[in-house]
């Protein structure tokens, strides 16, 4: 059950990166509500694998990046729509990616130790959204297209990283 959640949460970023990327100005009417969905799947996934897991060393920060994930899209849930779009969403998507760029780049470490051949992989996910997250941070004024754009990479790289990870 946990590996599907972790896949349906990717599939979904997946699909509305693309569809962000394909439809940037419209988008913009409906990311709060998308974006808070997802995040609050990938938090609880995320919470869920970590409650029935049997060994939960070196996990914890897996549960403080799920947990982080439920918050911040519960916060989107009930923000008022055109307060988040303006001036919070950049900032806080910018951290929240930066956060998954980091986590999967530690997560890549361990996989390399355990001889995955997914380390990779996870690795340049990682690095990918990190950097995304930088540009979100560093540019958090930027035209309603571009936000939509780099929302799409990030979903993208975040949908495509947890169904590489969770297989």
């Amino acid at each position: 059950m946990r590996k599907f959640m972790w896949i349906l949460s990717g599939i979904c970023l997946l699909i509305l990166g693309i569809y962000l990327m394909l439809n940037p100005l419209s988008a913009l009417n409906y990311i709060a509500i998308l974006l808070a969905i997802i995040i609050v799947i990938q938090g609880i996934a995320g919470i869920v694998e970590y409650s029935n897991s049997k060994d939960r060393s070196g996990k914890g920060w897996d549960l403080f990046a799920a947990i982080l994930n439920t918050i911040f899209g519960i916060f989107l849930l009930f923000s008022p729509l055109n307060l988040v779009l303006t001036a919070i969403l950049p900032i806080m998507f910018g951290i929240w990616v930066m956060v998954k760029g980091l986590m999967q780049c530690i997560e890549s470490i361990y996989l390399s130790k355990i001889n995955s051949e997914i380390w990779g992989y996870v690795l340049t996910f990682g690095i990918l959204n990190f950097l995304v997250g930088i540009l979100m941070l560093t540019n958090p004024l930027i035209p309603a297209f571009t936000l939509a754009f780099y929302i799409g990479i990030g979903f993208i790289a975040a949908g495509l990283s947890s169904i590489f990870i969770k297989k």
